[in-house]
């Protein structure tokens, strides 16, 4: 059965695989997406992880649909908010496996969490970009943490 693409995850040890929006390795990546990744004025179309862990093989479940949705709700919102937020790469934190950054083409760095909703994560985000319209103000950002319940952290 045919799965939708949810992210693509990129490693040190192994050929860029695609994963669908359940978590489930799909396969390799084709060429046109793994050429976009080495283009630096071009956001990937689709959240990209980065992992150095064992090469995984077609049928293995990478990480849960939730997280996989999260990643997708927020990576969409900073592509659409400008190139400073342009999303290039997300991992999952070393200290916690429920929580990811997301690194941005000005360095920035998105921390959120699958312990609360993608929904309440994507609505903190708006409010704090709202509150940061101009490109320069994002631009100036280095980090934007929504892990924390209704409080936004911004450096």
């Amino acid at each position: 059965t045919e799965q939708p693409i949810g992210a693509m995850v990129v490693g040190t040890n192994a050929a860029p695989l695609l994963v669908s929006t359940s978590g489930i390795i799909i396969g390799p990546a084709p060429d046109r997406m793994v050429a976009a990744l080495a283009d630096a004025g071009s956001t990937p179309e689709l959240p990209v992880m980065h992992s150095d862990g064992a090469p995984q093989n077609a049928g293995a479940t990478l990480m849960d649909g939730v997280a996989i949705n999260l990643l997708a709700s927020i990576w969409h919102i900073l592509a659409a908010a400008g190139p400073a937020l342009a999303p290039r790469t997300a991992e999952r934190r070393a200290d916690s496996a429920t929580s990811f950054d997301i690194h941005t083409a000005s360095g920035a760095i998105m921390s959120i969490t699958t312990d609360e909703t993608a929904d309440a994560q994507a609505q903190k985000l708006e409010a704090a970009l709202r509150s940061r319209p101009s490109p320069a103000a994002r631009a100036a950002l280095r980090a934007i943490d929504l892990r924390y319940g209704d409080r936004i952290f911004l450096k």
